[in-house]
């Protein structure tokens, strides 16, 4: 029984997580009206209870009505990571988290808010409070009556004008066996300023001036559960700060969360 009830917590733990969500959002980008479709799809694979491997995609469609009705196709990023979790105590853990994005594929155009391509590195912590798996596993199963994930990241984007420093929020309530609430914060600063425009390789680019101020945006989610490995999202995404010269203002998603 015992040996029964540990292979099972270990299969629960280090099955393949994934969420796919698709957004349409209207923003800004340097005082060009914009609106984005845009796909976003992650995927973790744990590799034992502490390690695991994991990618991130983002595909877009960005279109402006003030540049002569231009739109663009975009692959974002396709970002890889690996996560460690290396302490864990009752209800807290924290996880070191390691990742490297390839440069998006995609026509540079300032004006669709399709900047300067470079590859990314990022190092983050993540601080969970009250899960006790992972992220994906939480939601699902709807087990927990809260849950809260903290994570802070230090980005060097090489090639690029500004590093970032971004904090990231989760949050879960459990309202019933049926339905649940996420909440999602995203915070950004930008950290190196340009100091010549010459810096900038793309001429299209080179009046480009990157912000001080933190870019926050929030997503509110009602999760509606199939059952304990898939759960469904409705969204609404809301820009509370920040004046960067590109960003989106709102939106609505929707997306598929899964354990497999």
């Amino acid at each position: 029984m015992l040996l029964f009830f540990a292979q099972n917590s270990f299969a629960a733990e280090n099955n393949l997580q994934m969420f796919n969500n698709f957004s349409n959002t209207s923003g800004r980008a340097f005082d060009n009206k914009t609106e984005k479709q845009i796909l976003n799809s992650f995927v973790e694979k744990p590799l034992s209870n502490k390690m695991s491997i994991g990618a991130i995609t983002q595909l877009s469609r960005v279109d402006s009505k003030s540049v002569n009705y231009r739109d663009a196709y975009a692959i974002n990023s396709l970002e890889f990571f690996n996560r460690y979790k290396i302490f864990s105590h009752e209800k807290l853990g924290v996880t070191m988290h390691n990742a490297f994005k390839l440069p998006g594929v995609y026509k540079e155009n300032k004006y669709l808010g399709l900047m300067q391509q470079q590859p990314d590195y990022e190092l983050r912590f993540l601080f969970a409070y009250n899960m006790s798996d992972r992220l994906v596993n939480t939601i699902t199963r709807n087990e927990t009556p809260y849950f809260g994930r903290a994570e802070i990241a230090y980005r060097r984007r090489f090639s690029n004008p500004f590093d970032e420093a971004r904090f990231t929020f989760w949050g879960g309530f459990k309202i019933n066996q049926d339905f649940s609430f996420l909440f999602q914060d995203n915070i950004t600063w930008n950290l190196v300023r340009a100091t010549d425009a010459s810096n900038n390789s793309n001429t299209n680019l080179g009046t480009f001036n990157a912000t001080k101020n933190a870019n926050n945006m929030a997503t509110l989610s009602l999760m509606y559960h199939l059952n304990k490995d898939t759960a469904l999202q409705f969204g609404y995404v809301k820009r509370l700060s920040g004046n960067a010269p590109f960003y989106d203002s709102r939106g609505v998603l929707v997306g598929l969360w899964n354990s497999f």
